[in-house]
């Protein structure tokens, strides 16, 4: 019965079906590094404003970790841009961008066309 039931579930889940990658050109507009402190350890946010080619204003963020160069959360694993500077990015199923291999990760908080 058990054997049964699994086999109806996995048939109305369907395969699941990896994240769209998409390659984008951007330019960044304003980059934002913002610092605060827990205890020992000293994090930034960092927040950029970009704009694609398709004029979409994209807000995204990402938080790393400046106290601890061993942890996978460490600044030196985060990319950050310059203004100005006009970049190709993988965005990741529409919410997660990606500066390349091996960086940590910027989550959307926002997209909008421009006029």
């Amino acid at each position: 019965m058990l054997t049964l039931l699994l086999i109806c579930s996995f048939m109305f889940a369907g395969p699941q079906q990896p994240p769209i990658k998409e390659a984008r050109q951007i330019k960044v507009l304003k980059v934002e590094r913002l610092k605060h402190s827990e205890d020992t350890t000293v994090w930034y946010a960092v927040r950029l404003t970009v704009k694609d080619k398709d004029n979409r204003l994209i807000r995204m963020a990402a938080e790393c970790v400046s106290t601890n160069p061993e942890s996978g959360a460490s600044c030196a694993h985060l990319s950050v841009p310059h203004a100005g500077q006009i970049l190709t990015v993988t965005f990741i199923g529409g919410a997660i961008v990606q500066f390349g291999e091996d960086k940590l990760l910027y989550e959307v908080e926002s997209e909008e066309v421009s006029g």
